[in-house]
């Protein structure tokens, strides 16, 4: 949660005409302009508030019911109400002047609270509050997730209590706490993650800090994209060594079925040499007959994936009705005809290998949504079935079709489309490497004279 959009919703509280209270355990999470005033200030605990007035800690604890919902504040009538929250429960302090406008005005306000605690936890990011005296006062799944810990296990307490257990070094609560700044650091979590934590304090009306929000993203994955790219140059650099020698040597160069002279098949099959190092998905691109599959074969083989199977499919060959079955499989009796025992689907056959959809641009839309949701969960369920399939494989996707042309014509979707073509690689055609011909025309002369014990002299 930004320092902003905290500030927005503190400032939207305190201007209601009602009192709101939020408590998780002895922990006062929040309290509104018209609470500390029918309290006599802010608190932080109910034990603090509870030495000076024990009536209003049981007025906030105890449940309400319709013999106690009314109180009687320093002569003011209230009507009490709460509402349950991720963090613990909210009591709400209505006066007997406003309670015309309670149906509308309360849930309008219950709704918005919802929101915000919806919101609040779905961010990816991990969000934690600490007040003042560096109490933990709200952490989001995200920071859970991030950092391994639990939020009933650590509201309440001190942040320092992240730090000693071993969660986080350093955590920057109580430095931002001290100096009153801003502070960016990157730290390492107890779950082996990297994490770069920014801590925003907010200020009370004299200056001091009031809250310290921390903003945590996982760098993770970042770093490790970076460390596969650091190591793919050094492959590339050690591939184009050998490369150029053997072009230097013969003047024609032959990798995996490819045999090639020109400039632009030589960058073609290094950046895909290059990109077999990356684990992400990749769409080749281009006209029928330049050799797609065969780039689909040599990015596997190069890959860390190379132990586990390469499974095509044709997406343009197989009917429509029956495509679904082949790429998830079916449950036994999921169809008429179907085999009695079930089927596995291609998506479980690529497990730990490589998926390589061909001709992708045929793929029927309803498909298209389903093989979306599996690229992002990495699950599915077989037709038929119940039961979720977990699968991890890298996605290869092959048309030859202008895939920008059919999502203009929402007959393939963009979202889909991204998600295929994080890494695009685009195989030109012979008549545009014309000094490939020669070579190409000596390769299928020579392979044709041995599969047919051909040969100079035996045509004399």
């Amino acid at each position: 949660m930004s320092k902003s959009t905290y500030d927005v919703l503190s400032t939207v509280l305190d201007a209601l005409p009602i009192g709101v209270v939020e408590v998780h355990g002895d922990t006062i999470l929040a309290m509104n302009r018209v609470a500390r005033s029918l309290f006599g200030g802010r608190y932080d605990s109910l034990a603090q508030l509870e030495q000076e007035n024990a009536l209003m800690v049981s007025m906030i604890t105890t449940e309400p019911n319709n013999g106690n919902r009314w109180v009687n504040i320093d002569g003011a009538i209230y009507y009490r109400d709460q509402l349950p929250s991720d963090e613990g429960k909210v009591t709400l302090l209505v006066p007997v002047a406003y309670m015309d406008l309670r149906n509308p005005e309360l849930q309008e306000l219950r709704q918005k609270y919802e929101d915000f605690l919806e919101i609040f936890h779905n961010c990816y990011d991990g969000i934690y509050v600490a007040d003042g005296r560096g109490k933990t006062l709200w952490l989001n799944e995200g920071f859970e997730r991030a950092y391994g810990v639990s939020r009933d296990q650590f509201i309440g307490q001190d942040a320092r209590e992240l730090e000693r257990r071993g969660y986080a070094k350093p955590l920057i609560t109580w430095r931002v706490i001290s100096t009153g700044k801003r502070i960016t650091v990157v730290h390492k979590t107890n779950t082996g993650k990297s994490v770069l934590a920014t801590g925003i304090p907010l200020f009370d009306e004299s200056g001091k800090v009031r809250k310290v929000i921390v903003n945590s993203r996982d760098m993770t994955e970042l770093h490790q994209l970076r460390e596969q790219l650091n190591q793919a140059e050094k492959n590339i650099a050690r591939y184009e060594s050998e490369l150029e020698r053997l072009r230097r040597e013969s003047g024609t160069v032959q990798i995996d079925g490819f045999v090639w002279k020109s400039d632009k098949m030589r960058y073609v099959l290094h950046l895909a040499q290059r990109l077999a190092k990356v684990d992400t998905a990749l769409l080749i691109t281009g006209e029928s007959g330049v050799g797609k599959e065969v780039i689909a074969k040599l990015v596997h083989n190069e890959s860390d994936r190379k132990e586990g199977r390469l499974i095509k499919i044709n997406c343009g060959a197989i009917p429509e009705q029956l495509l679904e079955s082949e790429l998830f499989g079916y449950e036994k009796g999921a169809f008429t005809g179907s085999n009695k025992q079930g089927k596995p689907g291609l998506l479980e056959l690529a497990d730990k290998g490589t998926l390589f959809l061909d001709e992708i641009g045929e793929m029927p839309l309803d498909l298209q949504v389903k093989l979306l949701q599996v690229l992002q969960d990495k699950t599915f369920t077989r037709v038929g079935g119940t039961t979720t399939v977990h699968v991890d494989f890298r996605v290869i996707a092959a048309t030859n079709r202008d895939l920008e042309e059919l999502v203009r014509a929402r007959t393939f979707r963009e979202d889909l489309f991204y998600r295929l073509s994080v890494v695009p690689l685009k195989v030109p055609p012979l008549r545009e490497r014309q000094e490939d011909v020669v070579p190409l025309l000596e390769h299928f002369l020579a392979e044709f004279n041995k599969r047919h014990h051909f040969s100079k002299e035996t045509l004399i």
